[in-house]
């Protein structure tokens, strides 16, 4: 098998490599708008707890659930938080491994363009070789 071809076979190899990484990041990002949404959706809740907290006749009952319910909301928050940081960590290191990856493949491409034009050259002086020399 000639170079080129070989180097060609690396590069879609290396292509879906690429896609894959790609696809992981794409779950990365969902991941990462869903925290988003439940983080903003748990500010609201807390808000309007927080509103309810100030009514006039709330009932110990009420005021130590809904006490309890801001404590849970918060621990959420935290949680959330956290696993927000540590995705965006995940999804700027496959952002970098992608870019190298698109550098590693279209090196390859070039490699292999290069190794096909090599080729086609070498043909071209064989077959030259092969002809007879024409008299004058």
């Amino acid at each position: 098998m000639n170079r080129s071809r070989i180097l060609t076979l690396v590069g879609l190899k290396a292509t879906i490599a690429q896609q894959a990484v790609r696809r992981e990041a794409q779950k990365l990002a969902a991941e990462l708008s869903r925290l988003d949404a439940l983080l903003s959706q748990i500010g609201t809740l807390e808000l309007s707890y927080k509103d309810q907290l100030k009514l006039p006749s709330l009932r110990p009952t009420e005021y130590r659930d809904t006490v309890s319910i801001l404590s849970r909301l918060q621990n959420r928050r935290s949680l959330d938080t956290s696993r927000m940081k540590m995705l965006s960590i995940e999804r700027d290191r496959l952002s970098a491994m992608l870019a190298e990856k698109k550098r590693h493949i279209d090196r390859l491409a070039d490699e292999a363009k290069s190794a096909l034009r090599q080729e086609r050259e070498e043909r071209d002086r064989i077959q030259e070789a092969l002809l007879p020399a024409r008299r004058k």
